[in-house]
């Protein structure tokens, strides 16, 4: 019944120390690409296309590679998200995936105003998400929050200001969680 399946996995590492993976942690991945590995076998002689992608921290990585005799084994993609533009293109490639090749500028443009410092939307909400993916998702959903709710059809600068102010009161209580936790 399909040709094809792609399979996503992410956030095994949920819940595990940062810097201190433990070896069962490193073998059990080791273990889920080998499974998929042989599915993938498996339905390639049924004719159905099996891919799979795993996004691991690079510290968890790296220990898989230290502990596989075949370093060369697997296809890596690494994503560096102190870049600015990949976390640029990274929401830009969010926003504009489902227009039509004709109204992507105008789409982006819509998200993305010119701020009063001279800089771009995007710029200042990269900056202000301390460059971490969720936090600037999450931050781009407060502020298109702010301009839905005050029936503005593009998002202002007075949007994004209010959507920075109201990310830094989370991020402080949410690095204080940290703090405990550390």
């Amino acid at each position: 019944f399909a040709e094809e399946v792609v399979l996503l996995i992410d956030d095994l590492d949920k819940g595990w120390p940062p810097k201190q993976v433990e070896g069962q942690d490193v073998v059990m991945i080791k273990h889920l690409i080998e499974v998929l590995n042989r599915i993938q076998r498996d339905l390639r002689k049924r004719k159905v296309t099996l891919r799979h992608l795993i996004f691991l921290r690079s510290d968890i990585y790296e220990q898989l590679v230290e502990e596989t005799s075949d370093r060369g084994k697997y296809n890596i993609i690494k994503v560096d998200w102190s870049d600015p533009e990949q976390l640029r293109h990274l929401l830009r490639q969010r926003v504009v995936s489902r227009l039509d090749a004709t109204q992507q500028e105008a789409g982006w443009d819509s998200i993305n105003p010119q701020m009063p410092s001279g800089r771009d939307a995007i710029g200042e909400m990269i900056d202000g998400s301390l460059r971490r993916p969720r936090f600037l998702i999450d931050l781009c959903e407060r502020t298109l929050a702010f301009a839905i709710n005050r029936g503005h059809g593009l998002v202002t600068p007075e949007d994004v200001e209010e959507g920075l102010r109201q990310m830094s009161l989370y991020l402080v209580s949410d690095f204080g969680y940290e703090m405990r936790d550390v």
